[in-house]
């Protein structure tokens, strides 16, 4: 009965026989065609491919660890819009490692340098913040994300179900499925079961095969699960026979989301796996529209430093009464002003861009590429049709061609790349070399009981009780009176004197234009473009803040970010993490002229002990570390002298 229900649910009836096995599904709706090729092998339109660019569009595909077959999948992704594609028997190189196919794909996997990953994720890097990787719940055969759908919270799983374990399905995907029903959520797979039933339509069977089907099926009735394969194409055919091994497998809300459902095996699809790509999309909604951006070389200078000249004038009178009443409440609000101009001015002069959320054409896909994928293609139907062995030779023998032509290709790209590298400077030259490198990402850590954080907020709270242990307490108080009157400020130096306009603008200029923004997304460059229109300003609010001791509100916030220490073995541990904070750079322009009246006013070198290294310019760790060295070798108990040294030396990061 628990079977009947599923398939009823998915819009087949299983008629049983007489003697009570084979169940046989019917279409209540529509009678298949008579044809070989059904309603699944038709050509999908635009809307059906996920092109409306404001949802996900999933692949699944067995790949059968072939790196032809990988990049097949690459050319066949190219037409889909934030592509989410479902892996099973990746690529992998000598290392276990599964490469990125292109910079546009990123990977999820389990990563084990012993055991070979036979599942994985592939995603458009436009998704990289709208993804959670589960890293409790994976395994090597079973790749578990989390992301929202319309506002529901989604599983999504790619697993391998090996036709050899005697678990159908394995115990990884049924903790998957267990933690969405726990949590509510809805339950998308994308699975290689290697089972055989009529309730996918299999047309081949064997014993086991069978059997797993039997189990996987009782499994899915039992859990009330979905299965949405439809049509009778199949998803397995390897030229000698045709089987439907691949499900796409999901609960009650999984499948109120997804759409568009379909194998796609038409014969003009350049596709090098024995698996045919499985297609289906999701509701269409705001998470996953296309990111823009402003590129801050394309702003127009000018109309930024005429829109800005023209905000200033307007809120001249703020500056004005905070120039004549400089207190703690004038000082916010003008400082707020004065980020809020810069922003607009900034927003008005440059356009926004769109970041495409598709995958370009790899550098390898030339014209001679093309034309051998064609010949492939054209080749493998002769051989399907013929089944004669000298066109399975003949086939074989041009994918060789292909592989080598693919080869060849990769590597003179590769050449080209490293030729223009070499014309770049060196800064240049390192942010291109890794700018696609496959940095660990700050996901899933230990809580101080041992246990795994579950969800984005969770890591954050438990990183932010480890590296900021005093969060939460309050903060120092400002220096000022009750009223936010001026505090008493020291007599001997006058702040016209501090912030004079030589200091305010040549401290500006010390900034490298197009460094890190803080939280409220002003770049030094717009700071030095704009000079002219905020110097005034600027002078204002520094000398109000200076008096009475206040910093303004919108200057204390900063952005942390978490950045992995090289070499730690294991990044589920929050101290394997590092942190920085970008400040406003308008609090740093102001500490710069402070720190101008510290070095030459108040002459804090001359009075700063030799062995100072910390916040010393010139000097830093290195610095300290060369300096003990330098002695111990000059000792005669070398070795005795450095072994505590060196031992302290790993923790010191």
């Amino acid at each position: 009965m628990a079977a009947t229900s599923l398939a009823i649910e998915h819009g087949h009836k299983l008629q049983t026989t007489q003697n009570g096995s084979n169940p046989q599904p019917t279409d209540n709706k529509r009678t298949k065609p008579n044809n070989k090729k059904s309603e699944a092998r038709t050509k999908p339109t635009t809307t059906q491919r996920g092109r409306t660019g404001k949802c996900l569009s999933f692949i699944q595909i067995n790949t059968n660890k072939a790196k032809r077959a990988t990049d097949d999948l690459v050319l066949f992704s190219k037409q889909f819009t934030n592509p989410f594609i479902m892996v099973q028997e990746p690529y992998v190189n000598g290392k276990n490692i599964i490469p990125n196919p292109v910079s546009d794909l990123k990977i999820f996997a389990r990563s084990d340098r012993h055991t070979r990953p036979r599942a994985c994720i592939y995603y458009h890097k436009s998704l990289v913040n709208k993804l959670w990787y589960m890293d409790s719940l994976s395994t090597g055969d079973c790749t578990v994300v989390r992301t929202k759908i319309d506002n529901v919270t989604v599983l999504i799983v790619s697993c391998y179900m090996d036709r050899n374990d005697a678990l159908c399905p394995p115990q990884a995907f049924k903790n998957a499925v267990n933690h969405a029903n726990r949590h509510g959520m809805a339950f998308v797979a994308g699975a290689d079961a290697n089972a055989q039933s009529t309730v996918w339509n299999s047309k081949t069977f064997d014993s086991i095969g069978s059997n797993r089907g039997e189990e996987l099926l009782a499994y899915i009735a039992r859990e009330d699960l979905i299965v949405e394969n439809n049509g009778d194409t199949p998803t397995f055919d390897n030229g000698r026979w045709q089987n439907s091994i691949d499900l796409t497998i999901t609960n009650k809300k999984g499948h109120d989301l997804l759409s568009n459902w379909q194998v796609m095996a038409d014969e003009t699809i350049i596709n090098s796996s024995d698996h045919h790509f499985i297609t289906f999309s999701c509701k269409p909604c705001s998470e996953f529209g296309k990111t823009k951006f402003r590129d801050i070389a394309k702003t127009d200078w000018k109309k930024f430093q005429d829109v800005l000249a023209e905000s200033m004038a307007n809120s001249s009178e703020m500056f004005n009464r905070l120039e004549r009443s400089p207190n703690i409440k004038n000082i916010d609000e003008a400082a707020k002003k004065l980020a809020d101009n810069v922003i607009g001015a900034y927003n008005s002069a440059s356009p926004e861009i769109y970041v495409s959320n598709k995958i370009k054409a790899p550098p390898w896909e030339t014209k001679q590429v093309r034309e051998a994928q064609s010949g492939i293609r054209f080749r493998l139907r002769q051989a399907r049709s013929t089944k004669a062995d000298k066109d399975w030779s003949e086939l074989r023998s041009h994918q060789a061609e292909y592989h080598r032509l693919v080869g060849r290709t990769q590597k003179q790209k590769f050449r080209e790349f490293c030729t223009k590298l070499e014309a770049k400077s060196n800064s240049k030259r390192i942010s291109a070399v890794i700018k696609d490198n496959k940095t660990t990402r700050l996901n899933i850590v230990k809580k101080p009981d041992g246990s795994l954080t579950q969800t984005p907020e969770e890591t954050l709270d438990v990183m932010t009780e480890t590296h900021f242990s005093n969060h939460g307490q309050p903060s120092i108080p400002p220096v000022g009176t009750a009223n936010g009157e001026p505090a008493n400020a020291e007599p001997d130096w006058n702040p016209d004197d501090i912030f004079s306009q030589r200091r305010i603008e040549r401290s500006l200029l010390e900034f490298d234009g197009l460094s890190a923004a803080g939280p409220d997304g002003i770049k030094p460059i717009m700071l030095q473009k704009g000079l002219t229109q905020i110097e005034r300003e600027f002078a204002i609010i520094a000398k109000a803040s200076f008096k009475c001791g206040h910093v303004p509100k919108c200057w204390r916030n900063s952005t942390g970010i978490y950045l992995p220490k090289p070499g730690k073995s294991d990044y589920r541990n929050p101290k394997s993490f590092r942190t920085i904070t970008l400040a406003p750079v308008l609090l740093k322009w102001m500490e710069r002229v402070i720190l101008w009246h510290m070095e030459v006013d108040l002459g804090i070198y001359k009075n700063m002990n030799k062995r100072q290294y910390g916040f010393t310019r010139g000097a830093s760790t290195e610095t300290a570390l060369h300096k003990i060295l330098h002695k111990k070798e000059k000792s005669t108990d070398c070795d005795s002298a450095l072994i505590p040294l060196l031992k302290a030396k790993p923790d010191a990061g």
